[in-house]
């Protein structure tokens, strides 16, 4: 019985480290198809070149990857996954330029819930402030005063003029 306890006790202990050296290692892992081996290769010549740019649901390696289900269903297009885990609107904004450089037609910017995660409480906050190596404390007030700066240099850049946006009142479609 007490061989039986230990056994479940390592098991357990064992289970636990591999998930957490998983996580570890998916937390890192970029995905694949960014902007900087666009830049390297070269623009490809057929179709659209779309920029999908946001945090770990844009990455989609703790999930499904919606980019690749774009990847499938548009096969003709080229589809950027600039989706890093953990990030913020700030650290998107401050890796925006070579996403740029690579002159998308279409922009799909989804970022916002690690600012969610990391305004909840003041130490939710330090954490990301933290490990994220950013500048102040995510906040809804930075994040509501960031995400237009972001869609704005996006759009000067790129020379649009039209921008669709749910969830934030305060950002205008411009026709």
């Amino acid at each position: 019985m007490f061989i039986s306890i230990i056994l479940v006790l390592i098991s357990v202990i064992v289970i636990a480290l591999g998930f957490f050296v998983y996580v570890l290692i998916i937390k890192v892992k970029l995905p694949q198809g960014r902007a900087i081996e666009m830049i390297e290769k070269g623009r490809p010549k057929i179709g659209r070149l779309v920029a999908c740019i946001g945090d770990s649901l844009t990455n989609g390696n703790l999930g499904v990857c919606w980019v690749n289900h774009l990847r499938h269903e548009f096969p003709n297009d080229k589809f950027l996954n600039e989706g890093i885990n953990g990030d913020v609107v700030w650290q998107v904004h401050e890796r925006l330029e070579p996403i740029l450089k690579c002159h998308p037609d279409v922009i799909i910017l989804m970022i916002g819930s690690n600012d969610a995660m990391g305004s909840f409480n003041k130490r939710s906050g330090e954490r990301y402030k933290k490990n994220n190596k950013l500048p102040e404390i995510p906040t809804f007030d930075a994040f509501k005063k960031l995400l237009p700066e972001l869609i704005d240099d996006s759009l000067k850049f790129l020379n649009l003029r039209y921008v669709h946006c749910r969830q934030l009142e305060s950002i205008q479609v411009q026709q």
